[in-house]
């Protein structure tokens, strides 16, 4: 964006980082659906379409996994912030 551009952003938090994957039984699956969150949907099943879309739209995303929370983060032009919801 450019120097004084103004972003619109979203940001989700859930309450399950990887001290849950013991209770699981699936060591390193929180931080693997961290990762996989970004790769597509039913939706939209292009892989990276998300991560595509927000570089057309000064856009970027990132994600956390923490010991008790796992967070998505993304920006892009405030006019489309409704469609990067979708």
């Amino acid at each position: 964006p450019g120097a004084g551009m103004k972003l619109a952003a979203c940001s989700v938090d859930f309450n399950v980082g990887f001290f849950s994957d013991r209770q699981s039984g699936f060591e390193g699956i929180s931080h693997f659906l961290e990762h996989m969150v970004f790769m597509g949907s039913e939706k939209f099943p292009g892989e990276n379409h998300f991560s595509d879309w927000l570089s057309k739209n000064w856009g970027s995303e990132n994600a956390c996994t923490d010991s008790e929370q796992t967070t998505y983060y993304f920006e892009c032009h405030p006019r489309h912030l409704a469609e990067g919801l979708d």
